[in-house]
């Protein structure tokens, strides 16, 4: 009877052990988990409110300029937009746009073989790819607001 009792004893406390080691480390999974959707689901969803337009692109002599506009259906304000090239050149650009506003970029010595990607404030998920032949930018697209 004593042998019973005392394995009865020892199989409740390797029960109990095991059930607080599988809910600690399935609490860490889960945090983990819920961190790294929380900082990537976040950002994405702040990114995807960026509306903006690329027009009227012209380059030549290393010399790039367009007309970029944040849309008037855009939820935020743009103050930096970011250009990289196929050559590996990129530069940052620091420009206030409100919503509905547009300005005429012009970059010096930016060097571009056929394309460039554009994107706003760090929100390289939303960007544009725009061909220097074209003239067209291709890349996310929102849902048109307009009526």
């Amino acid at each position: 009877m004593a042998m019973y009792k005392a394995i009865t004893v020892f199989l409740l406390a390797m029960t109990i052990v095991l059930g607080i080691y599988i809910f600690t480390h399935g609490w860490s999974a889960y945090k983990a988990t819920r961190q790294h959707t929380e900082s990537t689901l976040n950002p994405s969803i702040e990114c995807s409110r960026y509306i903006y337009s690329v027009d009227d692109i012209d380059y030549g002599d290393s010399r790039l300029s367009f007309l970029f506009k944040n849309e008037e259906y855009s939820d935020h304000e743009i103050s930096r937009i970011t250009l990289k090239s196929d050559m590996n050149f990129s530069q940052t650009i620091t420009k206030q746009l409100y919503r509905g506003n547009h300005a005429r970029i012009s970059l010096e010595g930016f060097g571009i073989g056929k394309n460039f990607t554009i994107y706003p404030d760090n929100c390289l998920l939303f960007a544009k790819t725009c061909t220097l032949q074209t003239g067209e930018c291709l890349g996310y697209e929102p849902p048109s607001y307009r009526e």
